[in-house]
């Protein structure tokens, strides 16, 4: 992690996607209000100041960022949440030019309810046409998972609920093969169908049109009565197989 020194917040909470164009890093500090951002070189020089993502008084949770874009028009996608409202979740997007950053109005992506100390960590990525960003929302039974799109032009479109009804999955991840179009959602879960003891649990699914390809499947028993905190999941192209990583 990368951290933004002389910011009078939380020296916790950074987060990093890296521009493959313009081979720059944007390391985030999202657990302040306002969400920064610094600009960083391959070689870990700054480059800039630091800059304000999101500053709209009443930020409820950490932002996260990924990197996408074409090779024409690379861009970070960061997403926050909002206390207003129904609360929020919503996101912007951010380019890099000549050292500088362009930041976008925010941009709506769902309304949350009481979901917000959950969907605040769950992140979003790539799939090689657009963003596909996932939120734990409330649903009829339990809260569960669902992803939704965003374009280049910051225009949300989809909404797919990725879980069962069975559980309370959120904290979630994605990862993508781009060239098959295929994603994985990977997050946390309270084990209710496994007596409660707490799972790490996954889900793959369409890129293009967001529906389920598998069923939900459950990788951990932790035994221990509470969910996992950071999960992360990537896909592997030399083995062609995603990994996943859980505490």
């Amino acid at each position: 992690i990368i951290a933004i020194p002389g910011y009078a917040g939380s020296p916790m909470e950074h987060y990093v996607a890296f521009d493959t164009q313009n081979q720059v890093y944007l390391d985030i500090l999202g657990s302040a209000d306002p969400v920064v951002g610094q600009f960083i070189d391959k070689n870990g020089a700054k480059v800039g100041g630091v800059f304000t993502i999101a500053g709209e008084g009443d930020l409820a949770g950490w932002g996260t960022v990924t990197f996408g874009g074409t090779t024409s028009d690379p861009a970070f996608l960061v997403t926050y949440l909002s206390w207003s409202g129904a609360f929020t979740k919503y996101g912007r997007l951010i380019r890099y030019r000549s050292g500088a950053p362009i930041v976008s109005a925010p941009i709506k992506i769902t309304t949350i309810g009481g979901e917000w100390n959950n969907s605040e960590f769950s992140r979003s990525t790539w799939d090689g046409q657009q963003f596909i960003i996932s939120t734990r929302l409330p649903y009829p039974g339990m809260n569960t998972t669902a992803v939704q799109h965003m374009d280049l032009n910051g225009v949300v479109s989809g909404g797919q609920d990725l879980g069962d009804g069975l559980d309370a999955e959120g904290l979630s991840d994605i990862a993508c093969n781009t060239t098959a179009g295929i994603c994985m959602v990977f997050g946390m879960s309270w084990g209710v169908p496994n007596q409660g003891k707490g799972d790490a649990w996954g889900r793959v699914f369409d890129a293009r049109t967001l529906a389920p390809i598998s069923g939900l499947f459950y990788l951990d028993d932790t035994s221990r009565g509470v969910p996992q905190e950071d999960i992360r999941v990537a896909f592997n192209a030399h083995s062609g197989k995603f990994q996943t990583a859980w505490v």
